[in-house]
């Protein structure tokens, strides 16, 4: 489980909410609820309708989080007097719905501002593309520390106020880490890259919505136990005096689900196996020369694969006998010198186990949709699903010629892509028609081979 060490320190722009003129109970009350409901946005100063939003996506897939805004600017407050300049800064608050979830308040530097004029010429419509305003992420910096990469991500962390959480308690690469000039951001990445705990492990770090740095072992967490993991209910939906009780944290388009913030209203998949296996290798190959011990080193390198016998492994054909492309493709390359007095042991072979690990875990990989979305989902978050397929027919009725609700469910599960999933992106969408929604992306390292209902009452 990724646990926080420590919360971020840095202090946002403060948030007034300009109230329209009608100012009658019933109309602020309104507006008061919108707030919570509705994402709000501010730029330098000038707030942006939720009436006048297009769309509204917040990202966060790759290391830092980004955002993309279009709307409308029918007072052209933006455009005539407030429009941006080097460094404007975009603010968003978005109030979360359960009371042990912390609201959204992030800050955006503005890199991009499109105006679109519509063929009317009087309709403009402003497009917005933002990076996370941390001043020190986009600094040229000379800077060195002798500590493993847990211990230097922390301490970075610290330096740039963010918090900071885990799902380790240190790393196996102590060694002098150099920033030669490099942006910090870029500085971050090279640690990760050659970050390393053991064969069995391979490492990513981002920063999430509420400016934590996670730094994370993936193989922890794809082995970890989510037995009794617990949804966290949109309190929204649940009135003052009804207790809800914990329920299995279970993302499903079982239509029985359709009014909680676990039900998948769209989902789309890509079993890419083939393609990246071929692309990559079914195995790697990789060499090395130690200058210190005057010794060519040379070993296959292989993906990390799960022990479950439920599992379908992603890896050769199960049902041949034979698979000549999975016992002769071998990929590899020769990565140069190493000197381990400058750096740690496995500093060039930690780059190639992360990246490889990366790759071969987006062999499998689904993109699902939310209509009410789930705030207590985070990345890297270990989750069980079950998905059915609703154009199955089957006759399910029992002796007395009643249908059994159960089993007609049963009958439609779709055994292979049901169980265990990783989250590795969240992102978040509002726009006029649709509201709130949520886009998650997973990835599954086996497929399922039977599933049982593991969280079903007995």
């Amino acid at each position: 489980m990724i646990k926080l060490k420590y919360r971020s320190t840095i202090t946002t722009n403060e948030f007034k909410y300009e109230y329209s003129d009608d100012v009658s109970d019933n109309n602020a009350q309104a507006q008061t609820d919108e707030i919570g409901k509705y994402p709000l946005i501010i730029i330098d100063g000038v707030q942006v309708e939720n009436k006048n939003i297009k769309t509204l996506k917040l990202f966060n897939t790759k290391m830092f989080p980004e955002l993309e805004l279009a709307f409308a600017d029918p007072t052209s407050e933006l455009l005539m007097k407030k429009y941006p300049v080097d460094d404007t800064i975009l603010s968003l608050y978005k109030q979360s719905t359960s009371s042990t979830l912390m609201d959204i308040k992030m800050d955006f530097k503005i890199t991009e501002f499109k105006m679109i004029n519509g063929v009317s010429g009087d309709q403009v419509t402003l497009k917005i593309k933002a990076i996370l305003n941390i001043d020190d992420l986009y600094l040229y910096n000379f800077e060195s520390y002798k500590d493993t990469s847990y211990n230097v991500l922390d301490i970075l962390s610290k330096d740039m106020k963010l918090g900071f959480a885990s799902n380790i308690d240190n790393s196996n690469d102590d060694m002098i880490w150099i920033n030669p000039g490099l942006f910090r951001q870029d500085f971050l990445r090279e640690i990760i890259s050659h970050s390393y705990i053991d064969d069995d492990t391979y490492l990513f770090g981002y920063v999430d919505f509420y400016y934590n740095f996670n730094y994370v072992d993936i193989n922890k967490q794809l082995n970890s136990d989510i037995s009794d993991q617990n949804n966290i209910g949109d309190s929204e939906k649940i009135t003052s005096d009804i207790k809800e009780d914990p329920t299995p944290l279970i993302l499903s388009n079982n239509k029985n689900n359709e009014s909680t913030n676990m039900f998948i209203d769209k989902y789309t998949i890509d079993q890419d196996s083939t393609k990246i296996n071929i692309e990559n290798g079914y195995r790697f190959r990789f060499s090395e020369y130690d200058v210190i011990a005057d010794k060519y080193n040379s070993y296959m390198l292989d993906s990390i694969t799960g022990n479950d016998e439920n599992g379908i492994v992603l890896k050769g054909n199960p049902f041949l006998k034979t698979n000549k492309l999975f016992e002769e493709s071998i990929n590899g390359d020769f990565f140069g010198r190493i000197d381990t007095n400058i750096v740690h042991k496995n500093y060039l072979h930690s780059q190639v186990q992360n990246r490889n690990n990366l790759k071969y875990l987006q062999k499998l990989k689904m993109t699902i949709s939310l209509k009410n979305p789930n705030y207590g989902l985070y990345r890297f978050q270990k989750v069980l699903l079950e998905l059915y397929n609703f154009g199955k027919m089957e006759d399910t009725e029992d002796q007395s010629g009643e249908k059994d609700e159960t089993k007609e469910y049963d009958s439609k599960i779709i055994h292979r892509l049901s169980g265990d999933w990783l989250i590795t992106a969240i992102n978040y969408t509002f726009s006029k028609e649709d509201g709130n929604t949520q886009e998650i992306t997973l990835v599954k390292r086996e497929l399922t081979n039977l599933y049982e209902f593991p969280r079903r009452k007995k």
